[in-house]
């Protein structure tokens, strides 16, 4: 079942807390790593934060949460001086995609990434030439 998967990627972090290594986790592990003597984690979850975890290890999540967050306050700071549509929208975007990756791989589903990444650097693009 799925709480099985939670909980065995759970413990999988929880064995090497600094990673695997990118690729060593989820569906590439499954598909590559399953049967192989290279340390992995290939039956961890959807949720893309635990996932991103067992890959970069704790330094990793910390580092895209730190981004996360300097974004989002940021965005907020901004969207206090001035709303755009287009800047709600984005912004909107953001926080969902970001609720969704606690329990869902997100991130991992091209081309919906890209675009969602192109979003986030055209608003940070912008932010810097706001007055």
């Amino acid at each position: 079942t799925r709480v099985d998967r939670w909980q065995e990627t759970w413990n999988d972090f929880k064995a090497r807390p600094y990673g695997y290594g990118l690729g060593k986790a989820g569906a590439v592990a499954f598909r590559y790593l399953v049967n192989s003597d290279v340390p992995s984690a290939p039956y961890s979850t959807d949720g893309w934060i635990l996932k991103l975890a067992c890959e970069t290890g704790i330094y990793g999540v910390i580092t895209f949460l730190f981004f996360c967050c300097v974004y989002f306050f940021r965005f907020v700071r901004q969207l206090m001086k001035r709303r755009k549509g287009t800047h709600i929208v984005i912004f909107a975007l953001f926080l969902a995609v970001n609720a969704q990756a606690l329990i869902s791989n997100v991130y991992d589903f091209y081309p919906y990434i890209g675009i969602f990444w192109m979003l986030m650097g055209l608003t940070e693009s912008e932010l810097e030439e706001a007055p």
